[in-house]
């Protein structure tokens, strides 16, 4: 993760519209409180520069002191109501944000994100 001396990048901005949905979805019990635990968990881990979050599942689970299979669950839910998209780096693996939603860094580099998030949920 890049550190800068800009206060104005490390903050993470959360669309109030588009958060409500995921309140909504709570409530109609598509998602779980757990899930909204794991979407703050990794806000907190989203580069400035490319929105891409480098957390393996298994750090997730322990930093947050939860069974791996139910950070593996809260994930793939996550990942079907589009919030959460799933790449492949080399052998490893990434994770990002809806960035319509959460947002990090530069205004500039928001399309550039929101086309990534695009072609990795069409994948």
């Amino acid at each position: 993760m890049k550190l800068t001396s800009d206060p104005a990048d490390r903050f993470t901005m959360v669309n109030q519209h588009e958060s409500k949905k995921l309140n909504l979805q709570l409530k109609e019990g598509k998602l779980k409180p757990i899930d909204v635990l794991v979407t703050m968990y990794l806000s907190s881990y989203i580069d400035i520069q490319s929105g891409l979050i480098n957390r393996r599942s298994k750090d997730i689970a322990d930093d947050l002191g939860m069974q791996t299979g139910r950070v593996y669950q809260s994930l793939k839910r996550l990942r079907d109501e589009c919030y959460l998209a799933k790449g492949l780096r080399g052998t490893g693996y990434f994770w990002m944000l809806n960035p319509y939603i959460w947002t990090v860094g530069k205004k500039q580099l928001q399309q550039k994100r929101i086309g990534l998030f695009m072609s990795l949920i069409n994948e």
